[in-house]
């Protein structure tokens, strides 16, 4: 699978063009849209794997920005939600995730539909595999 046009275009309206870690504009600069949950070579059979709450936008490329760090997997990076463990395979949108804004930080949960919550999904709100 691969992210389909419509679900980038929720995710780069949701996340206000900017990326998420650092809060500047992406436009016309090269940004990425991270897979919070690695996809792993060859893809994966997550459900979830290319929807909005495992989708971030961020600066740069595998290798450059806030991509780049966020490719080597570190532990600060894992604190803010920016990327998941591989196991247990638990849904991103039950993962908070810091977001920087010209506002300051905030911590939110992102939603299967493309948007934002301050609030935790409730069980029921998740689909049956992610409760699982």
């Amino acid at each position: 699978m691969s992210i389909s046009v419509a679900v980038r275009q929720l995710v780069l309206g949701r996340d206000g063009y900017a990326c998420v870690c650092c809060g500047r504009s992406i436009i016309g600069r090269q940004y990425s849209l991270q897979h919070r949950r690695a996809r792993k070579m060859g893809g994966s059979r997550l459900p979830w794997i290319d929807q909005p709450q495992n989708l971030i936008t961020v600066l740069g490329s595998a290798t450059t920005l806030c991509h780049g760090r966020m490719e080597k997997r570190q532990r600060a990076d894992q604190d803010r939600g920016y990327v998941i463990s591989e196991w247990p395979e638990i849904d991103p949108a039950r993962i908070p995730l810091i977001v920087v804004t010209e506002f300051g930080e905030a911590t939110v949960w992102l939603t299967p539909d493309g948007g934002l919550s301050s609030d935790p999904p409730k069980e029921a709100e998740l689909p049956l595999e992610a409760a699982s």
